[in-house]
């Protein structure tokens, strides 16, 4: 093929521009605070939202240091003789230094309880209690359990947040102060934001996540100003004695169901969620394979409401209103209602608000004919944010959200040069002449792989710092799925603007929309099996982030002529991305112990084995009192191990507090093997929860077997001793007691999974096994003592026992007798119990809530 010679002039013109970049004389610092003078008091009320959260000091000492402050910055403005550029750096040193006690100030006022808070009504850790209060905030109705919805105690539940103003006491209405966080446990259509409502509810306070990795839903709360939780278990719990709305939510009432009502007709339900998500924000019909698949692919932001959503938006609105002939100050003004109009339908996230900010300032810069500064118009809308939320700050979504701007911000610039210069121009050279219009497309291309670069460098820390896991292919990605998604947002906008007034025109691009919803949703999964990224799982320390932050910030600092110190900066970076990584999957490898965890999941079981030669067990998955088990427990904890796939998935029996989550969990990561016990394989043959749990796991591509032996070639054993043939064909005993029980050894040490045998399999157990003992038993039927025959345990003679119970059932479950060496854990109370055991036949055993017991 002939070559053609480069654009010389545009080529010319790109150099050019890097060149007047290097070469100023302004450094980069000044010019970043001299364009956006707001930065400077937006890192300073941060550092007091920092201070607040760590120091946590009397607000009256902070209002004391910010007057100083202000009073030592003015006069030293006005008393010193010296050059007006020193005087402007002391003021606006003085300014910060204010902003900061300020945000430490504003931070505090939150999390300060009055005197007649409402906690301080709460005796016990879960009392009775009646309330009357306003509901401020809208009510939110979502599925707990997708794959096993049919079930009743699994439906939808409703939440909602409630002002308290008066409790009752047994000596009449008292009134109390605070914010509570409602959940009725079935759906609530009758309340609305506003309405002044009084409730009959279990009230109790917030307690620490129990398992490693799960949300900490105590501190979240807290840094909101909630300290308490009320349970309403019917919908006739709450009752509306006063029904007036304020005006916004009212607008809302009315614009949410006719935008759903427009876009969200599709029956395909894959579709309908993928839309729900992209245009409305509303991600609670994802399935748990769709959501696993924007994980891995680390696209999860397409389905969370940004800035590239609410942009393309407001470009479509600028552009469909140069139509009508208006100039652009009007235009301004219409664009600003349509988007805060927006903005009321959809939930108010972080990254959401922040971009309707930033396009607000936008319109607005239009509208007094003031040029906007990106950087600017980020730090004032990080500014606003974090004043109406402080502790947003500390939230993985608000931090990716302005790291993702910042980083185009900062680093683009420089993509795009190396990005041209070493992809583009080169292979534009070899374009024949025929193909000489496609060098724009191709151009915008590379450009997007720049503008993708730039953010999933400066986002990667925090990823592998929240999640574990970034694909270093994301770049990549994200091209080849935003003309999905600009299709997506195009059709789904248009569809919602014509729908009432040219409904014929509004049905051709909902077809364009479910068309391009399904190609979005397959190629997502389709490129989630690229494991390619696996290499790169692990929790890097907070000071790993930050040594890596802070070499970012020196390189965007240093000087250009520093050219090699520059280069020595990006290996540092490089090296503290891969080094850990690289370190921690060969240390994996040569690992030589075993370890398994007994989640602490309720009135339930959920247990996962991490084996020596790093292969992965999950011994049932169920709970009839926690809900969403697999999402807000187990599939934390395997992300926070590392565990991207499990090698085999043990049901020991049907018993849906065994089985009710391994659906969820099997959508979300890669089962080798599943295997079950025969009487739950016997039950999957006709209509029954065994049989859903086995057609969801077969429609996933799973084969589900009955148990078979493993033997590692590190020494682990696991074997099911229990139940026999003749157990089996006995009709008159129950499937309690035909529950698999799994015995599994490891360097001279064994454990004991009892599943839910009772008296009669108990027995039968250890006569058959008369010289069996344990160094660990998880006692069966969560430890009740209605089922447990006390004979069973003291054959085992075990050093260690574990029970998996709810809190309710903590009384009820086996305790040793005084005197006894038996260490005990109670799931309910000590959190996830974790046992170790070395290749040296060393064991020790800790619990999650609890000081380890060794």
């Amino acid at each position: 093929m002939k070559r053609r010679s480069l654009d010389e002039f545009d080529l010319i013109r790109l150099n050019l521009q890097r060149m007047d970049t290097l070469t100023s004389d302004t450094p980069l610092i000044d010019r970043l605070f001299s364009s956006a003078p707001v930065l400077p008091f937006t890192i300073a009320f941060g550092l007091g939202i920092l201070l607040a959260y760590k120091i946590q000091p009397p607000s009256v000492v902070w209002i004391a240091v910010c007057g100083i402050t202000i009073m030592a910055g003015l006069c030293l403005f006005f008393t010193l003789k010296t050059k007006n550029e020193i005087r402007l750096s002391l003021a606006l040193t003085g300014a910060c230094l204010a902003t900061l006690a300020l945000g430490t100030v504003h931070s505090y006022s939150i999390t300060n309880m009055p005197p007649n808070h409402i906690s301080g009504y709460l005796q016990n850790e879960r009392e009775l209690a009646t309330l009357k209060g306003k509901v401020i905030s809208a009510v939110r109705t979502d599925a707990s359990s997708r794959g096993l919805s049919s079930i009743p105690w699994l439906s939808s539940q409703s939440s909602f947040y409630l002002e308290t103003e008066y409790i009752e006491t047994p000596s009449g209405w008292q009134k109390a102060t605070g914010k509570v966080r409602v959940q009725i446990s079935e759906p609530v259509g009758h309340v609305r934001p506003g309405n002044t409502v009084q409730i009959d509810c279990w009230l109790s306070r917030f307690t620490p996540p129990p398992n490693p990795g799960q949300f900490n839903l105590q501190k979240h709360m807290h840094q909101r100003g909630v300290y308490l939780a009320a349970s309403v278990p019917i919908a006739e719990g709450v009752e509306v004695i006063h029904t007036s709305v304020p005006l916004l939510p009212k607008i809302r009432s009315i614009l949410y169901p006719l935008a759903a009502g427009a876009l969200l007709d599709e029956p395909d339900t894959t579709v309908r969620s993928l839309t729900a998500a992209l245009l409305l924000g509303r991600r609670s019909g994802l399935s748990s394979q769709i959501m696993a698949a924007f994980r891995d692919t680390n696209l999860a932001h397409f389905i969370s409401l940004s800035g590239m959503h609410v942009g393309i938006l407001a470009g479509s609105l600028w552009w469909l209103l140069r139509i009508t002939s208006l100039t652009k100050r009007p235009r301004a003004v219409v664009c600003i209602i349509l988007i805060l109009l927006y903005a009321m339908i959809v939930p108010a996230r972080a990254p959401t608000m922040r971009a309707v900010f930033i396009s607000c300032f936008f319109f607005a810069s239009v509208l007094f004919k003031k040029q906007a500064n990106s950087l600017n118009t980020l730090s004032l809308s990080a500014l606003v944010l974090l004043f109406i939320h402080p502790y947003d700050l500390f939230s993985a979504g608000w931090q990716l959200s302005f790291l993702s701007v910042l980083g185009i911000l900062l680093f683009f610039p420089t993509m795009k040069f190396h990005f041209l210069t070493r992809l583009f121009y080169p292979a534009i050279a070899y374009f024949p002449k025929s193909l000489a219009g496609l060098k724009g497309p191709f151009r915008r291309i590379i450009e997007l792989l720049a503008i993708g670069a730039s953010i999933w460098v400066t986002i990667s820390p925090i990823l592998l710092y929240y999640f574990g896991q970034i694909n270093p292919f994301s770049p990549l990605w994200t091209v080849l799925v935003l003309p999905f998604v600009l299709t997506i947002l195009y059709a789904g906008f248009a569809k919602i603007l014509l729908s009432s007034l040219f409904p014929t025109i509004a049905t051709v691009f909902g077809w364009i929309l479910n068309h391009a919803a399904t190609g979005f949703g397959n190629t997502v999964i389709i490129l989630s099996k690229i494991d390619f990224f696996r290499v790169f799982s692990y929790r890097p320390g907070l000071p790993l982030v930050l040594t890596i932050y802070f070499l970012m910030l020196a390189l965007c600092l240093l000087s250009p002529s520093y050219w090699r110190l520059k280069k020595g900066v990006v290996f540092l970076i490089l090296l503290c991305f891969l080094y850990p990584g690289i370190s921690s999957h060969l240390k994996i490898k040569d690992r030589n112990d075993l370890e398994i965890t007994c989640l602490s999941v309720g009135h339930g079981q959920a247990i996962v084995l991490s084996g020596p030669e790093n292969e992965h067990f999950l011994f049932d998955a169920g709970s009839i009192t926690n809900r969403n088990l697999a999402n807000k427990t187990i599939l934390p904890f395997l992300q926070h191990q590392g565990i991207s796939s499990l090698d085999t998935v043990c049901l020991s029996h049907g018993d849906i507090d065994h089985i009710n989550a391994i659906g969820d969990v099997a959508a979300a990561v890669k089962i080798k093997n599943v295997y079950a016990n025969q009487v739950l394989l016997n039950s999957a043959q006709k209509p029954s929860i065994e049989k859903e749990v086995c057609q969801t796991l077969t429609q996933m591509g799973q084969t589900i077997e009955p148990f078979q032996t493993y033997r590692g070639q590190k020494g682990l054993t696991i074997k099911s001793i229990w139940p026999d043939e003749t157990i089996l064909s006995e009709p008159s005993v129950s499937e309690n007691d035909k529950s698999e029980v799994l015995l599994i050894e490891y360097a001279g040490r064994k454990i004991l999974l009892c599943g839910d045998i009772e008296r009669t399999a108990q027995n039968r157990l250890t006569e058959h096994n008369p010289d069996l003992t344990v160094d660990v038993l998880i006692l069966p039927h969560h430890g009740s003592t209605n089922s447990l025959d006390v004979g069973f345990i003291e054959s085992l003679k075990p050093d260690i026992i574990i029970a998996s119970c709810s809190k309710r059932a903590v009384k009820n479950a086996y305790h040793p007798p005084e005197g006894s060496s038996i260490q005990t854990f109670y799931t309910a109370s000590d959190g996830a119990v974790t046992v170790k055991i070395n290749s040296g036949n060393i064991l020790t055993t800790n619990s999650f809530l609890n000081v380890a017991k060794n």
